[in-house]
């Protein structure tokens, strides 16, 4: 899917946001994960989206991001954002992944539907050793959490991650590779003949997250990226710079710990005493990514961002569609703050580093949303859990 500047929307039809087929039968799993009622998947086939079909693109070229959906989730899982940042100047292009992805429909309308048996391999993760330890664990040093990442990292190979991770992460570059060639379909070539590929970055959400950290790492051509609240699936980020800015996003680390009790991944003495609020200068769930083992920091800034409140679900469009079913899984910031807060964050990332604009990034958005948007301070947190 590809979203652009418009030139003009008259006469062209709003394009829903999901097709009744995807309603119906793509987002049952993303539903049932969010613990969400699969009823409701119908009123999302009656919903409009912000986009229109066909319409003619704007003149001039824009940035194009790449974006990588969540595991069994689908190309539009964070089109509203997608909407917010073509409204400034730049080319959202969601890749899909077939039979991977949690269903979605080609140009030619042909249904490609999840393969649910990955979704048990993808479960699996909740199994191994040491995966709280590594990545949720607040309470342990930086180098105690690094010490348990090889077990960690040999217990994930036994899942359908790093596989999943590295084929979307190849899908990704051989999509801008087509991109660059001039190679594309011609339901693509609006975007494609704008795209500035000088100024090509990868974002993405969950899975997605990781796919962007794996894009960056192994393709030059990446200026930038962003991820949302992605895990470590592979060794590759581990002790490595990511080579370029980079933007990670990440949930409420205390209420993780108190959502993995729920889940029975870890015992509530596990879990600790009452809940410790997150602050400047504690650590997140990707402390162990995106920087040198020798403690020198990267040579290309890397902003870690979290945001009070919020648990996983919440950085999907999901608590913009249900506002009033807000599952536990999304946490509790109100989305009327929660998400106008990440558009400002991952918008004023990339204008800081595609176009050059002077956002003040990212001290402008921690002041408009200082009750819920937390700057985590490196050198503070190493001089606490180093």
């Amino acid at each position: 899917m590809a979203w652009y500047p418009a030139a003009n929307v008259t006469g062209c039809r709003r394009r829903p946001y999901l097709d009744e087929r995807e309603a119906n039968a793509a987002v049952q799993t993303q539903l049932r994960l969010a613990q969400l009622s699969q009823e409701i998947a119908a009123g999302l086939g009656r919903l409009e989206s912000a986009s229109h079909l066909g319409a003619p693109i704007a003149t001039g070229r824009f940035p194009p991001l790449v974006y990588t959906h969540g595991g069994t989730s689908n190309p539009q899982n964070n089109m509203a954002l997608a909407e917010h940042l073509v409204s400034h100047g730049i080319i959202v292009l969601s890749v899909s992944h077939p039979y991977e992805s949690g269903g979605h429909l080609l140009a030619d309308r042909t249904f490609m539907p999840f393969n649910s048996v990955l979704l048990e391999g993808m479960m699996a993760l909740l199994k191994v050793p040491g995966y709280p330890l590594v990545l949720f664990d607040s309470a342990r040093t930086l180098a105690e959490r690094l010490a348990a990442a090889p077990g960690y990292i040999k217990g994930v190979r036994q899942t359908v991650l790093p596989l999943l991770s590295r084929t979307w992460a190849a899908d990704n570059i051989f999509m801008v590779d087509h991109l660059s060639d001039g190679d594309v379909p011609e339901c693509a070539k609006r975007a494609a003949g704008a795209a500035d590929l000088d100024r090509m970055s990868y974002f993405g959400m969950s899975l997605g997250g990781y796919v962007t950290t794996l894009c960056c790492l192994t393709d030059p051509r990446a200026k930038a990226g962003t991820n949302f609240d992605g895990g470590c699936w592979t060794a590759e980020p581990l002790g490595r710079e990511i080579g370029g800015p980079f933007l990670a996003l990440t949930s409420d680390l205390s209420l993780v710990r108190r959502q993995l009790v729920q889940l029975g991944v870890i015992t509530a003495a596990q879990a600790g005493g009452e809940r410790v609020p997150i602050s400047s200068d504690g650590m997140t769930m990707l402390d162990l990514l995106y920087q040198r083992l020798d403690r020198i920091e990267p040579a290309a800034p890397v902003h870690r961002i979290s945001i009070r409140d919020v648990l996983h679900w919440g950085w999907a469009d999901i608590s913009l569609l249900f506002p009033g079913q807000m599952p536990e899984s999304a946490g509790v910031v109100p989305v009327e703050r929660l998400h106008p807060a990440i558009c400002r964050l991952v918008e004023g990332f990339f204008a800081t580093y595609l176009t050059g604009a002077d956002r003040a990034f990212p001290s402008a958005c921690a002041s408009a949303f200082d009750d819920i948007v937390v700057l985590h301070d490196r050198a503070a947190m190493m001089r606490r859990y180093g």
